[in-house]
Parts: C-alpha cells; structure tokens; sequence
C-alpha cells in the first residue's frame, strides 16, 4: 500500500495534509452543489420559456439555497420575479377589462329589455357570455329578459283574446 494511504487510515496525516485534503474535499462539494444549483437554473429556464414563472422562481430559490454563491442564481431570482409581476399585471388588466367589458353588454342589454327588442338585448347577453361565460349577472340578466318575453307574449295573447270577444 503507498504511504499516504497508510497515513490516512492511521489518521496521521500532518498539518498541510490536513489543510489540503480539507481544500479538496471542499472544493468538491462547492462543485457538486455548483452542478445541482446549475440543474436547478436550467429547469427554471424551461419553465421561463414556458411562460410559467412560479414554478420558475421555486427552481431558482432552490438553486440558491443549493448554491448561494452561484453568479448567475441572483440575477436570474430578480428577472424572473420582474416576469411574474409584470404576468400577474397583466392578468389584473384583463380582468378588469374583461368586467368592463361584461358590464357595458348587460347595460346595452338592459337597455334594449326597456325598449322590448328582446332579439338586440340576447345579443348583448350573448356577447357578455363570450366574454366571461361565467359572470353571475349575465346569466341573471338572460333570465330576466326570458321573462319579460314570456310576460310579454301573455299579454300579447290577453290582449288578442280582449279583441276576439270584442268583436
């Protein structure tokens, strides 16, 4: 066996020995925790070009805990959280335009209900559901402009017969 190995199983191993092999095997966990944390920053990117930011941020915080010293980890934390804000920014925005949007078809809707164009008024509603299929106020306006149609044919009926036994 060489002498090395004998000193290293014996643990005499001198000082610089000692220093060095201490170096070493911290230079190799440094470059594995490097690799992983690399892995991690690659798997970030996929879902960056993804267009899923969440998943990305929770790869890039793990490859920091993994490597915090990684050069490229900080800088990529702070684009990806400026993608996800501007994201969220941009779904608010539609949001908002989209309940604008809802709101001026059930007016229009609402309006032509006052004036009986019951045809112009399921237009508008339909419109609305394209919109936000699920908004609750388009489905309660649907039904009130199905009851003012049947309200309307029964008068129309009543009046027909009014007619009939006048005559």
């Amino acid at each position: 066996m060489p002498a090395s190995v004998n000193k290293h199983q014996s643990g005499l191993l001198n000082g610089k020995e000692t220093i060095m092999a201490a170096q070493y095997l911290g230079m190799e966990r440094s470059t594995d925790q490097r690799e992983r944390a690399s892995v991690l920053l690659r798997q970030a990117d996929v879902f960056v070009r993804k267009g899923n930011y969440t998943s990305a941020l929770e790869a890039i915080v793990n490859a920091r805990s993994t490597d915090p010293g990684h050069p490229y980890a900080v800088a990529y934390d702070e684009r990806v959280r400026a993608l996800l804000q501007a994201q969220e920014e941009e779904v608010a925005e539609k949001l908002r335009a989209s309940k604008e949007g809802v709101n001026q078809y059930l007016t229009n809707a609402r309006y032509y209900l006052l004036q009986n164009q019951f045809s112009n008024a399921l237009e508008q509603v339909a419109l609305a559901y394209t919109v936000n299929p699920d908004d609750v106020n388009v489905h309660r306006t649907k039904n009130e402009i199905m009851d003012a149609m049947k309200e309307e044919q029964q008068h129309r009926r009543v009046r027909a017969e009014d007619q009939y036994l006048a005559a």
